[in-house]
């Protein structure tokens, strides 16, 4: 789960960073940066650092909505 957000993550920044601001709109920058928001408190919540825990999302703590976070950033990853 760690590779595959930090991928996602990478993924995410390399457009936002290599490409001009004329080839991206508006609608795709804010969903990258929410992408980044997310996969970033994915990788603090698997990596089972304590310490880090405690700074990601308190809803990961509940398995339902962690479930239904995790499946969301994937379908919105896949059709990026």
């Amino acid at each position: 789960a760690i590779f595959a957000s930090g991928a996602m993550l990478f993924m995410q920044i390399l457009p936002i960073v290599v490409l001009d601001k004329d080839e991206i709109t508006g609608l795709q920058y804010f969903v990258r940066v929410y992408l980044i928001i997310f996969c970033a408190s994915f990788i603090l919540l698997e990596s089972r650092i304590p310490l880090l825990r405690r700074l990601s999302f308190p809803a990961h703590d509940n398995w339902i909505l962690r479930g239904f976070m995790y499946t969301f950033i994937g379908i919105i990853g896949m059709e990026q």
